[in-house]
């Protein structure tokens, strides 16, 4: 079978430390005048995933002063769904231990979103094996020596992979993605919501559409409002930012174009860190085309996107590696595919 195919922001305010005329900032950025700045000091291959993997999700979970960085579900090297988990230590200097196997999640998913709470993570959506979409969602709870567990939560009212997922107040918003029965593919439009505390998932109810059908997209949430990036419903991978704005009763504003990426992307990972926009590997166009850059972009008061900047380049080319976690000031990127061969590499960028 061959496929188509959140992020943590932290602003900086520029205030001094108490004691020193130095700008405190947060960890990843530091003193540049009144204001903090982030440089990417480059990328360092970390340990290797336990097996290759790509249409996977990855994300960090805490348990006391511990870290451990997840990566599950996803394309196996034969091509199967996979119902895996991984995880490695995330150590005191930001490298990583080696990944072990743990426990199965309850369903098979590949392309599936992830939304992370402060108490639980949400995978939800995907294909299984018969090659059909599927709307399963999976709620995980760490312990306090890094197990996941997992309880089957609320179906998503449209079955899809690829669908794009993020945490905003105290809702989760799966957006778009493809319905797939056999061969036959659909992109959608549907934006679906259900209440998340960071611990228990509501029931998902649908919402209003997007202004056109996504799938193979980026999507962040930033201070009150959703940004969907690249993407697309053909061939092509689109340009363009998508912004609406998050209301005090968790309805969604218009969908409204406020930045444009330098060239087409699909299957990239995003995050918003600093008040910027990174984005993050993925494809020129929806069925290839993988790249190894890493772009870069302020986010303006009026929730505008600037212009981009390349900082330093992947080690290699990566596609479907659909997030890049970011813990104290570092970056992961695990796994991904690249002519249609998925990776073990796991890439370490630090922010400093």
């Amino acid at each position: 079978m061959r496929l188509l195919w959140i992020s943590f922001a932290l602003g900086c305010t520029g205030v001094s430390d108490d004691d020193t005329d130095e700008v405190a900032c947060p960890i990843g950025s530091h003193p540049d005048g009144d204001a903090c700045v982030s440089t990417l000091s480059g990328w360092e291959e970390g340990s290797p995933l336990a097996s290759a993997r790509d249409h996977h999700v990855s994300f960090v979970r805490e348990a006391g002063d511990r870290a451990w960085l997840f990566v599950v579900g996803g394309s196996t090297p034969g091509g199967y769904a996979a119902d895996t988990v991984q995880r490695a230590e995330i150590m005191s200097d930001g490298n990583l231990d080696a990944f072990e196997m743990m426990d199965e999640i309850p369903a098979v998913m590949l392309g599936p979103g992830v939304g992370v709470g402060e108490h639980a993570v949400v995978v939800a959506g995907g294909l299984n094996n018969n090659g059909n979409s599927i709307g399963t969602s999976l709620v995980g709870t760490l312990s306090d020596d890094g197990v996941l567990s997992w309880a089957e939560g609320p179906e998503l009212n449209s079955d899809r992979y690829h669908v794009a997922i993020a945490v905003s107040g105290d809702f989760l918003y799966a957006i778009g993605g493809m319905h797939q029965s056999g061969n036959s593919q659909t992109v959608l439009d549907t934006v679906e919501r259900a209440s998340f505390d960071g611990e228990t998932l509501g029931n998902f109810e649908a919402m209003a559409p997007l202004p056109e059908a996504r799938t193979h997209h980026a999507l962040v949430a930033h201070d009150g409002a959703l940004y969907l990036i690249g993407g697309g419903s053909n061939a092509a991978a689109s340009t363009e930012i998508w912004r609406s704005a998050v209301a005090s009763d968790a309805e969604l504003g218009e969908w409204e174009v406020v930045g444009e990426l330098p060239e087409g992307r699909a299957t990239a990972s995003a995050l918003v860190f600093n008040e910027q926009l990174y984005v993050i590997g993925g494809m020129s166009s929806l069925t290839g085309g993988e790249v190894d850059t890493v772009l870069r972009a302020n986010l303006e008061a009026d929730g505008s996107v600037g212009s981009f900047e390349e900082l330093p380049e992947l080690p290699q080319a990566k596609a479907h590696c659909h997030q890049a976690p970011l813990h104290n000031g570092v970056l992961y990127s695990a796994g991904g595919s690249i002519e249609h061969h998925n990776q073990d590499e796991v890439y370490i960028g630090r922010l400093e």
